[in-house]
């Protein structure tokens, strides 16, 4: 497919009249790409998980995801050679009905004006015993609409796993159905059934030579989520900072990465060393704020009680007032 047929495509489900003879190439590429950026961020805002301002929809990001994980860190993917996929598809819900199924982010691979190949990235948190036949009916659709076309290209589908443990589902169609391989007669008939295999990755455990390959924001992610609370960025720059702290506030759950994004809304090239000044500056103050409350708490309960020495000597001995909040379960 060429890169022309893409944004005639795109731009002609979004026209009524499909009338686009008169735009020209530059002005189709730059819808397309604007369309495919602005429809994953409108998913990423309906779905609280991974896909929430999802860090890998930047194409330096995208690339380098693809270059560590299967290129040994080699830069054989360039940002500028992709380009936005529709994360769409169709399929038949019923006698009259299509339903749609989405992906998390696509992209193709352009050179010499042609689509070489279409990449899929799927986030999963926990691990889902059917997610092999999603990815089929993500190719499939895909596949089929190649039939139409005059140029025919590979698509390659990838599941990051950034849950905890490892990942057991099956990871194959044969897997899958090893039950039903279990019959003698479907046994015999195993290496006539066409296979579909999912790569998963364990984000959260990557090894430590693998997440150096990585160069763009997702090498902190890794780092930080193998190494923890030990990890040292340095004076690494995230290039993408209000995406790299919405997915940091995703996968773990801290509201202060969240509340962070503010500060970085339309900023670009921001050191880590300072988010997390700012962050750990946000947690100090929260907990001299709850220190104070919980100090003050005790006083209104002494008082309320009419304990008046136990609240002197609070004031002046630091394990009896520690033993006084064990006490009123403060």
């Amino acid at each position: 497919m060429h890169i022309r047929r893409i944004a005639l495509f795109h731009f002609e489900t979004k026209t009524n009249n499909g009338c686009v003879a008169e735009a020209d190439e530059e002005r189709f590429t730059f819808f397309v790409f604007h369309r495919g950026l602005l429809a994953q961020k409108a998913r990423f805002m309906a779905q609280k998980d991974l896909t929430q301002k999802n860090l890998e929809m930047y194409p330096d990001v995208f690339a380098d995801v693809l270059n560590a994980l299967y290129y040994n860190g080699r830069q054989v993917i360039r940002e500028e050679e992709l380009l936005p996929a529709p994360t769409e598809g169709f399929y038949p819900g019923g006698s009259t009905v299509l339903k749609n199924q989405f992906q998390d982010v696509s992209m193709y691979l352009i050179r010499n004006g042609q689509v070489r190949m279409r990449y899929m990235l799927e986030n999963q948190t926990r691990p889902e015993r059917k997610m092999v036949l999603r990815k089929a009916g993500y190719e499939g659709a895909i596949y089929r609409r190649q039939l139409e076309e005059k140029t025919i290209y590979p698509v390659a589908g990838t599941v990051l796993y950034w849950g905890k443990g490892h990942w057991r589902s099956p990871r194959s169609l044969r897997e899958l159905f090893a039950e039903s391989f279990e019959d003698h007669a479907v046994k015999e008939m195993e290496e006539h059934v066409d296979d579909v295999r999912m790569d998963v990755f364990e984000m959260t455990g990557l090894p430590a030579d693998v997440r150096k390959r990585f160069r763009s924001d997702m090498r902190v992610i890794v780092d930080y989520l193998a190494e923890g609370k030990d990890y040292d960025p340095g004076d690494r720059v995230i290039r993408h900072p209000e995406a790299f702290l919405w997915m940091l506030y995703a996968l773990t759950g801290d509201a202060r990465y969240k509340k962070l994004c503010k500060e970085v809304v339309g900023k670009e090239n921001v050191k880590m060393c300072e988010l997390l000044d700012k962050y750990e500056k946000r947690g100090e103050k929260r907990g001299e704020r709850r220190g104070v409350d919980r100090v003050n708490r005790l006083h209104a309960l002494l008082l309320e009680k009419n304990r008046l020495e136990d609240l002197k000597r609070a004031v002046a001995d630091a394990a009896f007032q520690k033993k006084l909040f064990r006490e009123f379960g403060l």
